[in-house]
């Protein structure tokens, strides 16, 4: 019984932590263990591609390296030409392999859509885009991934744009950005026989040398935001008010922009002291310029239609609130590329909610004649000057 009660006891008893101790410190040195397994990892795939891939190496005829070869991955090719102490660094092959990188780096940060885009866009100094901080990015990450790129090749205005030698720079240069080239009339070549351009002599007229014409004038950038400001005068049945109004205008093409508005209600108070109601108006309208769009001077003709949030108020106490549409036109002469003036004709539809107001304006529509001066820059900053317009 002793015996047994011994043994018992024995295996009972706890365990020496002497090898948990002994363990610790391998875990601190687990991490540069790591590191030295993955740096002999590259060096020894690093001696496998320089056994296999030259073509003068001893062992690149063999079958293991032929397999070698043909399952080799990108990310091995990557991994290796980026490692500066590899043999084949600064090689035409690690050339090929970060190029591809770069290229896939630059198809991951613009997509098809906005490739295409910019490509259109961005070398056309008649786009709102042109200029724009976005566009200026773009070309200089296909300048850093592209050399030597053609911009008049590029630019649809050029008189280089639609001949035969752009047309196939511009179908190399989008199959390589994976997108599809524009198909673009290309100009007719001279006829043979034909008289020969050449730079006449001054002071001299050549019978068989065409005219030499001026190049077209290219225009400024486009303005893409505006501040509006002005006054109108509405007509409701035989009642007429007074109202000042300012808004912001954004474009998104030379025909297409939108437009958030205030107007408050300006018509004089009776002598006699009372205070009438007025009305105040919050917009928002979609605008469509017509024809070419937006001109940069000159008379513009435009549609414009949205919603309206009306209230009618006296002193501080809100009487009514209702919403309702708004449609009209208008035509803007612009005067230099950011100064212009705008003459337009909207009416209100009426907005019948509260009976004891159904004679005021709001509730029984009105015809707006609004005459208003417009801002216009590049920058959304300003934006920031609209506060000037109160003082």
């Amino acid at each position: 019984m002793i015996v047994t009660f011994f043994a018992i006891f024995m295996c009972t008893a706890p365990t020496s932590p002497v090898k948990n101790a002994t363990q610790a410190p391998r875990s601190k040195e687990a991490g540069v263990e790591k590191s030295s397994s993955t740096e002999d990892i590259w060096k020894k795939r690093e001696s496998v591609f320089l056994r296999c891939m030259p073509l003068d190496s001893a062992e690149y005829s063999l079958p293991k390296c032929a397999i070698y070869r043909k399952k080799l991955s990108f990310a091995t090719k990557e991994g290796l030409c980026a490692r500066a102490s590899f043999r084949w660094y600064k090689s035409s092959f690690c050339d090929v392999v970060r190029n591809r990188m770069k290229l896939r780096k630059f198809l991951t940060a613009y997509n098809a859509s906005l490739r295409a885009l910019y490509l259109a866009e961005c070398y056309n100094p008649q786009s709102p885009h042109y200029q724009q901080r976005y566009c200026v990015n773009f070309i200089k990450s296909l300048n850093a991934l592209v050399r030597n790129v053609t911009s008049s090749c590029l630019e649809a205005t050029a008189y280089r744009y639609p001949t035969a030698s752009c047309a196939a720079y511009r179908e190399q240069l989008y199959t390589y950005l994976k997108l599809n080239a524009p198909k673009v009339k290309l100009r007719e070549p001279s006829k043979p026989g034909a008289p020969r351009v050449v730079s006449p002599t001054p002071g001299v007229v050549s019978r068989t040398t065409p005219p030499v014409t001026a190049s077209p004038k290219l225009q400024p950038p486009f303005k893409i935001f505006g501040l509006i400001a002005g006054g109108s005068n509405a007509i409701s049945g035989s009642k007429s008010y007074g109202a000042a109004s300012i808004s912001c205008q954004i474009m998104f093409s030379r025909n297409f922009g939108t437009e958030i508005g205030v107007e408050f209600d300006a018509s004089p108070d009776p002598l006699d002291g009372t205070v009438p109601p007025k009305v105040s108006r919050f917009s928002f309208s979609a605008l469509w310029f017509l024809g070419g769009g937006v001109k940069h001077t000159g008379f513009s003709f435009y549609v414009k239609g949205g919603v309206v949030q009306q209230e009618l108020t006296q002193d501080t106490e809100t009487l009514d609130s209702a919403v309702t549409l708004q449609l009209g036109g208008g035509v803007q002469l612009r005067l230099a590329t950011m100064f212009s003036l705008n003459l337009e004709v909207m009416g209100i539809a009426p907005t019948p909610s509260n009976p004891d107001w159904e004679n005021h304006e709001m509730h029984a529509g009105s015809i707006q004649f609004r005459f208003n001066i417009g801002f216009h820059f590049d920058n959304p900053l300003f934006y920031l000057l609209t506060p000037l317009l109160f003082v």
